[in-house]
């Protein structure tokens, strides 16, 4: 809920910001908006992975370095093509899998450069974000459960 209250209130300041500048609302920037904010749900959700078994400041790094990891999984896909055969190219398919591309959720560029966005690719973003969110939140409830508090 907070995460939903503070993207629509930053929104709203950002769309007026732009109407005192431009005269003009692009309400396809809703869209770039509502992803942003799935995006910010998923992170919170491994953020909340990491709390339940490191500490405080452990959990900030690992939840940024798989921040930046899946805006840069894309890669792994390129070099998974480079590698002809063998246990590599098998380890960096496995990563490639379990690890988040939160590219599905950035909008931005097609927004601002009026491109059309597919609605099936949406609604798979969507999809991708609902259910890897919900294992996340899944996963943290089982490690939750185990955690000793003696």
């Amino acid at each position: 809920l907070t995460i939903f209250i503070m993207t629509v209130l930053m929104s709203v300041i950002f769309l007026v910001v732009l109407f005192l500048h431009t005269f003009t609302i692009e309400w396809s920037l809703l869209i770039a908006i509502l992803y942003i904010f799935f995006e910010l749900c998923l992170m919170t959700a491994v953020a909340l992975v990491f709390s339940t078994f490191s500490t405080p400041i452990l959990a900030s790094l690992y939840s940024l370095a798989f921040y930046l990891i899946g805006h840069l999984s894309w890669s792994l896909e390129l070099l998974i093509k480079k590698i002809k055969s063998g246990g590599g190219r098998a380890i960096l398919k496995v990563l490639y899998i379990i690890l988040p591309d939160l590219e599905n959720f950035n909008f931005k560029t097609e927004v601002v450069h009026q491109l059309p966005i597919p609605t099936k690719l949406l609604g798979l973003s969507f999809a991708y974000g609902l259910v890897y969110t919900a294992f996340l939140l899944l996963l943290a409830i089982l490690i939750f459960r185990r955690r000793d508090f003696i």
